[in-house]
């Protein structure tokens, strides 16, 4: 984490700030921790909305370093615009794959919230799937040959322990057409846009 001056309109890494202000503000529901704000609930109400907005501050303004690495790291994976269902790669292994591959980059921060890794994933036209059971956790597409080479590589020199593939994938019904082009790309704000795109066609 870094607090920033005024002076500057780009993080350590290159990215223009306002690239990253856009993201944040196109997509409601994104904050440092995810997306969606169901891992608030059990928080009083009263104080509620006060952490989702620092959740968000958080991402937008606190955290150059680690969307450095987000996007070196996604990049490195090979972030993919238009995968096909078996490309989706559960956030939470984006995490655990996270950790060791940071073990080879000496800037690497230790601790990455997940939000990053969609906003990365965004800031190169990646594709990002928010399914409401994996909620605060989403899918991001992933390429296969180079995050199979990544793994092979961290297995040999790292001892690096690959997830079963039920808990790195998410398998998608055939009839779920509807319901990815609604919420591919993190499009769907909250339940009333939704309704709307529904209402239009």
């Amino acid at each position: 984490m870094r607090t920033r001056t005024n002076k500057w309109d780009k993080t350590p890494g290159g990215i223009k700030l306002a690239k990253i202000h856009k993201v944040v503000k196109d997509f409601p529901l994104l904050h440092a921790y995810g997306v969606g704000f169901g891992m608030f609930g059990c928080i009083p109400e009263q104080i509620r909305s006060q952490i989702i907005d620092y959740a968000r501050y958080m991402l937008g303004y606190e955290l150059d370093h680690e969307i450095d690495a987000a996007l070196s790291f996604i990049k490195t994976l090979g972030g993919i615009t238009t995968p096909h269902n078996e490309n989706y790669v559960r956030s939470e292994y984006l995490s655990h794959l996270y950790a060791t591959w940071r073990l080879e980059q000496l800037r690497a921060p230790e601790r990455m919230p997940q939000g990053c890794f969609a906003v990365a994933a965004l800031m190169i036209n990646g594709s990002v799937r928010v399914v409401e059971a994996l909620k605060p956790n989403f899918l991001v597409g992933i390429g296969i040959r180079k995050r199979d080479r990544l793994e092979e590589y961290l297995v040999a020199t790292k001892g690096y322990q690959r997830w079963p593939d039920e808990k790195v994938f998410w398998s998608f019904a055939r009839d779920d057409d509807r319901v990815d082009d609604k919420e591919n790309k993190l499009r769907c704000v909250d339940a009333v846009e939704c309704e709307k795109e529904e209402e239009n066609g």
